[in-house]
């Protein structure tokens, strides 16, 4: 940490930070989360999304569900597994 650094504690102690309130704190940016932020959004609500990674999206996007269902996507479309005729024997 640099010396211009303070840490929130320290921010918070010397009146740097200023409370903010919210109508919905959402923890966890994965769908669920994302989902119930943008329909309090929606509505009017002034939401937080508190998460301990460095990206939002949840475990889904990062290293889950959408990145195995892309990577699928990508090798049918390289191999050319859809434009096979329906009749020819496949070996898949």
């Amino acid at each position: 940490m640099s010396s211009d650094t303070l840490t929130w504690r320290e921010a918070n102690r010397r009146g740097v930070i200023q409370p903010i309130q919210y109508d919905l704190v959402v923890i966890g940016s994965g769908p669920a989360g994302q989902k119930g932020a943008i329909a309090a959004a929606k509505l009017g609500k002034r939401v937080a999304m508190i998460d301990r990674g460095d990206m939002v999206g949840g475990v889904c996007i990062h290293g889950g569900t959408v990145p195995s269902k892309t990577l699928r996507e990508a090798i049918l479309h390289l191999t050319g597994f859809r434009h096979r005729s329906s009749t020819a024997p496949t070996t898949w």
